[in-house]
Protein backbone atom coordinates (compact mmCIF):
# COMPACT_ATOMS: atom_id res chain seq x y z
CA UNK A 1 0.00 0.00 0.00
CA UNK A 2 1.13 3.52 -0.80
CA UNK A 3 2.00 5.66 1.63
CA UNK A 4 -0.06 9.02 1.31
CA UNK A 5 1.42 12.75 2.81
CA UNK A 6 -1.04 14.56 4.47
CA UNK A 7 -2.11 17.81 4.08
CA UNK A 8 -4.53 19.92 4.99
CA UNK A 9 -5.91 19.54 0.97
CA UNK A 10 -6.38 15.79 1.59
CA UNK A 11 -8.08 16.13 5.44
CA UNK A 12 -10.91 18.57 3.29
CA UNK A 13 -10.88 16.22 0.06
CA UNK A 14 -11.85 13.55 2.42
CA UNK A 15 -14.32 15.38 4.74
CA UNK A 16 -15.69 16.47 1.36
CA UNK A 17 -16.51 12.76 0.53
CA UNK A 18 -17.44 11.81 3.48
CA UNK A 19 -20.18 14.43 3.44
CA UNK A 20 -21.39 15.49 0.11
CA UNK A 21 -20.38 19.21 0.71
CA UNK A 22 -18.02 20.59 -2.31
CA UNK A 23 -14.49 21.88 -1.26
CA UNK A 24 -14.93 24.90 -1.95
CA UNK A 25 -17.91 25.68 -0.08
CA UNK A 26 -15.86 23.86 2.93
CA UNK A 27 -13.31 25.95 2.58
CA UNK A 28 -15.58 29.04 2.00
CA UNK A 29 -17.20 31.53 4.31
CA UNK A 30 -20.44 29.49 4.66
CA UNK A 31 -22.04 29.37 8.13
CA UNK A 32 -24.37 26.95 7.57
CA UNK A 33 -23.94 24.75 10.37
CA UNK A 34 -24.04 21.53 8.13
CA UNK A 35 -20.92 23.47 6.58
CA UNK A 36 -19.47 24.87 9.95
CA UNK A 37 -18.87 21.20 11.53
CA UNK A 38 -17.51 19.90 8.90
CA UNK A 39 -14.81 22.64 8.53
CA UNK A 40 -14.61 22.15 12.40
CA UNK A 41 -13.84 18.48 12.16
CA UNK A 42 -11.31 18.97 9.08
CA UNK A 43 -9.36 21.89 11.45
CA UNK A 44 -9.54 19.51 14.17
CA UNK A 45 -7.44 16.19 12.06
CA UNK A 46 -5.47 19.19 10.79
CA UNK A 47 -4.61 19.85 14.54
CA UNK A 48 -4.23 16.26 15.76
CA UNK A 49 -2.06 15.19 12.60
CA UNK A 50 -0.30 17.78 11.14
CA UNK A 51 1.70 19.04 14.42
CA UNK A 52 1.50 22.94 13.07
CA UNK A 53 0.65 26.49 14.27
CA UNK A 54 -3.11 27.14 14.13
CA UNK A 55 -1.90 30.01 11.76
CA UNK A 56 -0.78 27.59 9.50
CA UNK A 57 -4.23 25.54 9.70
CA UNK A 58 -6.14 28.93 9.38
CA UNK A 59 -4.81 29.41 5.99
CA UNK A 60 -6.60 27.12 3.63
CA UNK A 61 -9.84 27.72 5.13
CA UNK A 62 -9.25 31.68 4.93
CA UNK A 63 -9.15 31.97 8.58
CA UNK A 64 -6.84 33.44 11.27
CA UNK A 65 -5.31 31.54 13.75
CA UNK A 66 -8.68 32.97 16.45
CA UNK A 67 -11.17 31.31 13.99
CA UNK A 68 -8.71 28.04 14.17
CA UNK A 69 -8.93 28.17 18.33
CA UNK A 70 -12.28 28.96 18.60
CA UNK A 71 -13.57 26.01 16.16
CA UNK A 72 -11.27 23.38 18.00
CA UNK A 73 -13.38 24.49 21.65
CA UNK A 74 -16.87 23.82 18.98
CA UNK A 75 -15.62 20.87 18.05
CA UNK A 76 -14.58 19.30 21.45
CA UNK A 77 -17.73 20.45 22.94
CA UNK A 78 -19.84 18.73 19.83
CA UNK A 79 -18.05 15.57 20.19
CA UNK A 80 -18.81 14.92 23.75
CA UNK A 81 -22.42 15.99 22.93
CA UNK A 82 -23.71 14.48 19.93
CA UNK A 83 -23.00 11.15 18.59
CA UNK A 84 -23.89 12.00 14.90
CA UNK A 85 -20.79 13.77 14.85
CA UNK A 86 -18.60 11.29 16.47
CA UNK A 87 -19.25 9.27 13.79
CA UNK A 88 -18.71 11.41 11.36
CA UNK A 89 -15.27 12.42 12.84
CA UNK A 90 -14.68 8.59 12.69
CA UNK A 91 -15.69 8.26 8.64
CA UNK A 92 -13.73 10.86 7.48
CA UNK A 93 -10.27 9.19 9.98
CA UNK A 94 -11.44 6.05 7.74
CA UNK A 95 -11.40 7.80 4.58
CA UNK A 96 -7.94 8.78 5.63
CA UNK A 97 -6.95 5.82 6.81
CA UNK A 98 -5.85 7.29 10.58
Amino acid sequence: MKTKILNPQIIIKAASIISGKPINVIRGKSRASSVVAVRDLCIKLCKDNLFVADRDIAVPFGKDRSSVCIALKRVEKNLDQREQYRLLLDQVKGELNL
